[in-house]
């Protein structure tokens, strides 16, 4: 029996009406289904939609080692290093294999170039060439003459380890940083250019009478950055009347200038003059400090002043303050401003200060016999 023939009217209209609703309601769901679809396809998502995420791939580091021959190099989009080092031979001795003709691509990444020697390390090889290398490592057995201003391309920071002297240039945009060992008074340490420019040097056991060697910055070409030197001295000297000298340092030019010196009588110099009844010193170099048209601040550290004594039991190395000179780019002029405004001393022989743009000196002095003079 079909039971829809035998409905009532009334059951037959209320139906119709509910069908009629059913599909407004569908006709409201599929638009907004359909709107869905639209943000979708533009990058909109909503709270039950899942997705992929990509991982980030870090290129892969590679390393190369350069031959006797003429080699040619080409990094990839990873960290890269590249070492030239020196290799062994059948017959004795060693070859260097940074060689004449080497080319040297480290590609994208930030890359580093590694040369190590025995000997004195004098520069790239004729034919030579490297580029988007960033970091460049010079060590040596002996002195370092490094020009990066030719030859290299994007280089950004220079680091060198040498014995006895160094004389390192650089591009405004390249950092350097040295240190050098057994800087006597045949041995000077200069830097020249160069971003920020970091120099620490040493002297062990400075014979009787001896002079350290002297510290340049800035001689030819000033720092574009900040200028930090770090020069410490240990004297041998014990006979009396006699002194020992650390090298003078000279800086000029950078955004600040930040300088320390020591010099110390070594452990047996120490012993010597206790029991001797001798008078012995050790004295530190001068100091001069020129500011250009960016430097704002100067500060200069020595070793505190320690009087001399003579004596049998009690003798004590003295320890003298060397001369401190810091004069303004605009020092000599009657109208052009003055740069140097803060200028900081920690322990001085006699010293001078020139500058009109000073507003602020800190002086400590301890045990010391110098006096400042400021010329403003």
């Amino acid at each position: 029996m079909d039971a829809s023939s035998k409905a009532s009217p009334a059951i037959t209209k209320l139906l119709k009406v509910w069908e009629n609703r059913q599909a407004q309601q569908a006709a409201r769901v599929g638009g907004l289904g359909l709107m869905a679809v639209s943000l979708a396809a533009c990058g909109g998502s909503d709270s039950s939609s899942t997705g992929s995420t990509t991982t980030p791939v870090t290129p892969a580091a590679q390393s190369f080692v350069l031959t006797t021959g003429a080699d040619a190099i080409t990094g990839g989009a990873g960290n890269d290093t590249i070492t030239a080092a020196e290799v062994a031979q059948a017959g004795g001795g060693v070859a260097v294999t940074l060689t004449v003709g080497d080319t040297i691509d480290g590609g994208a990444g930030t890359d580093v170039m590694n040369i190590t020697t025995t000997a004195a390390l004098t520069g790239l090889p004729v034919g030579a060439t490297v580029v988007n290398v960033e970091t460049l490592n010079l060590t040596s057995g002996g002195a370092i003459t490094w020009n990066a201003t030719t030859s290299f391309t994007g280089l950004t920071a220079m680091n060198a380890t040498a014995v006895g002297s160094a004389e390192l240039t650089a591009a405004a945009t390249t950092n350097i940083a040295g240190t050098v060992t057994g800087n006597t008074s045949a041995a000077a340490v200069t830097a020249n250019g160069g971003n920020n420019v970091t120099l620490t040097t040493s002297v062990t056991g400075l014979a009787n009478t001896d002079v350290g060697g002297a510290v340049t910055v800035g001689g030819t070409t000033a720092a574009g950055g900040n200028v930090v030197v770090t020069d410490t001295v240990t004297s041998a000297a014990s006979a009396g009347g006699h002194n020992s000298t650390s090298g003078a340092i000279t800086v000029t030019g950078g955004d600040t200038i930040t300088i320390s010196s020591s010099i110390a009588p070594t452990a047996a110099a120490a012993l010597t003059v206790l029991t001797g009844n001798r008078t012995t010193t050790a004295t530190h170099g001068n100091i001069i400090a020129t500011g250009d048209a960016q430097t704002t601040a100067v500060s200069v550290t020595q070793a505190a002043a320690v009087a001399s004594v003579a004596s049998l039991t009690a003798g004590v190395v003295g320890i003298v303050n060397g001369t401190v000179t810091i004069a303004d780019v605009n020092a000599a002029s009657a109208t052009a401003a003055g740069k140097i405004s803060t200028v900081t001393l920690n322990n001085y022989g006699n010293s001078t200060i020139n500058s009109s743009a000073l507003t602020t000196v800190k002086e400590r002095l301890i045990n010391g016999f110098g006096s400042a003079t400021l010329a403003v």
